[in-house]
């Protein structure tokens, strides 16, 4: 057994077993854990006996209110703030550069960092699980309720630990370490607090069994697909930030946004109704929004070191190009998800709720919102591509989207106060997704100029499509160079 756990730990992610060995040797995660055990021993002891006084049935509402708090502390702001700390030390320590010329990847170092803490993490919920399931035994507490609120930390912890990981790789100088580690206990300050009440509020309340599938249910649904988005997307920043400009840094980007986009039609497929999967695709479009304005941002050009080694399955397939860095890519990228995600509404809507009305409001909400989503971010960096070749280029383009987007916002307003026609506050693109909350489909004037927006942005985007295609084709005719031999950790 030790042989084969031996030879497991050899190819395991040497991070995560550097971390994993350090935090188990060390003094500070044994006694935390001790310590944050034992308060949980001395509430429960301390409730059981107050609980005896009284006299009353159904006590489990409050205990797991107050089991709610213990678990709160630990994996909410101890194991977090560990795993920036951990980071921090990376550096301090100056150890940081030698993992980078190891040639371990930037990836692995921030999976084998999110790797350990989510361990350490595991590590507290089993302590707790004891009290958990004497909370269950109260009564007042469903089944359900406790895994869905376990699932809802769960992704919170994990989404707070990658938070701080990328916060620990961003920081290189000393004093930017202690700001950002202030910065850090704030946001777990706001954070924490959040994950207790969540499971306070809802563990008190006695809810029945099958109210998970309700408004409930979708609140589960929308806080598990942020954390996860936050997760992918601080550690993708994290990554990001461990590797070199002229590699490629937008890959794992655009990977991970395809990761998160699955994962929310998944939870669109199990939805329980119709409306309720379109506000769960909704929600999955913003959530990787964030990510799309950055990728139709870059450089147009491949990096060299994409250029000069181009990967395996961008040779062979032209549609996989699009998860390769440049900002036309990025369009690619944009279009072809948008489409995918109209297509999950079609196909969900016949084959999973089996309604004969396809193309109704549900459906133009969803597009509205996908039309909305194109012409905010293809038009502004369609405009600003040309200079994103110079220096603070990419900040520029990013500026302008965010003028834009504020722009689309306050001018019609403004126009309809100037000119004292009421008419023009209607002309909001923004507001398009909006028309339909009573089935209707708003006025066609504004959907005109959407229309007429979105056939702008196409347009104006095509020669950046079509220079990225020649520049990929000369990069498959170029003999693939033998990359360097990288040191194996």
């Amino acid at each position: 057994m030790s042989g084969a756990l031996t030879k497991w730990s050899d190819r395991c992610n040497p991070i995560l077993v550097k971390d994993v060995r350090a935090a188990l040797r060390g003094r500070s995660f044994p006694i935390t854990f001790v310590i944050v055990l034992t308060l949980a021993v001395c509430a429960s002891l301390g409730y059981v006996s107050l609980a005896n006084l009284r006299g009353t049935e159904n006590e489990g509402p409050g205990y797991f209110m107050m089991l709610a708090a213990c678990i709160g502390l630990s994996v909410h702001c101890i194991v977090p703030f560990g795993a920036m700390l951990g980071m921090n030390g990376e550096a301090e320590e100056n150890t940081l550069e030698f993992l980078q010329l190891s040639g371990i990847a930037g990836w692995r170092i921030v999976a084998g960092k999110l790797g350990s803490a989510l361990l350490q993490a595991l590590l507290m919920y089993s302590a707790f699980a004891p009290f958990v399931a004497f909370a269950f035994l109260l009564r007042g507490v469903p089944a359900e309720t406790i895994f869905g609120l376990l699932l809802v930390s769960s992704a919170t912890c994990m989404a707070q630990c990658s938070v701080g990981i990328a916060l620990g790789a961003i920081a290189r100088a000393r004093w930017a370490r202690v700001l950002l580690l202030i910065v850090f206990g704030f946001i777990l300050l706001q954070t924490g607090p959040m994950g207790i009440m969540m499971f306070a509020v809802v563990g008190a309340s006695g809810m029945t069994a099958g109210a998970l599938p309700g408004a409930l249910g979708l609140g589960l649904y929308t806080v598990v697909l942020v954390s996860l988005t936050a997760t992918i997307g601080f550690g993708t920043l994290g990554a990001v930030m461990l590797a070199h400009r002229e590699e490629n840094r937008s890959t794992p980007i655009r990977v991970a946004t395809t990761f998160v986009f699955l994962v929310g039609c998944a939870f669109a497929a199990f939805a329980p109704s119709r409306d309720v999967a379109t506000v769960l695709l909704v929600i999955t479009i913003l959530c990787v929004a964030p990510a799309m304005f950055f990728v139709t941002t870059e450089r147009e050009t491949l990096p060299r070191a994409v250029a000069a080694h181009l990967p395996g399955w961008a040779r062979a397939s032209s549609p996989l190009s699009a998860w390769l860095p440049g900002g036309a890519r990025g369009v690619m990228f944009v279009l072809a998800h948008c489409a995918a995600l109209l297509a999950v509404h079609l196909v969900l809507s016949a084959l999973v709720f089996r309604t004969g009305a396809l193309l109704d409001a549900e459906f133009m909400r969803l597009f509205a919102t996908v039309l909305v989503l194109i012409v905010f971010l293809l038009l502004p960096s369609a405009v600003s591509a040309p200079f994103t070749a110079r220096a603070g280029g990419v900040g520029l383009a990013r500026l302008a989207i965010l003028i834009f987007i504020a722009g689309a916002l306050v001018a019609p307003p403004i126009l309809a106060f100037i000119t004292r026609i009421d008419a023009l506050s209607e002309w909001s693109i923004v507001s398009r997704p909006f028309d339909f909350q009573g089935g209707g489909s708003g006025k066609p004037g504004p959907w005109i100029l959407l229309a007429t927006l979105v056939s702008l942005s196409l347009f104006a985007n095509l020669p950046r499509i079509l220079q990225s295609i020649s520049e990929l084709r000369t990069a498959r005719a170029t003999p693939l160079e033998k990359a360097p031999e990288r040191a194996v950790a």
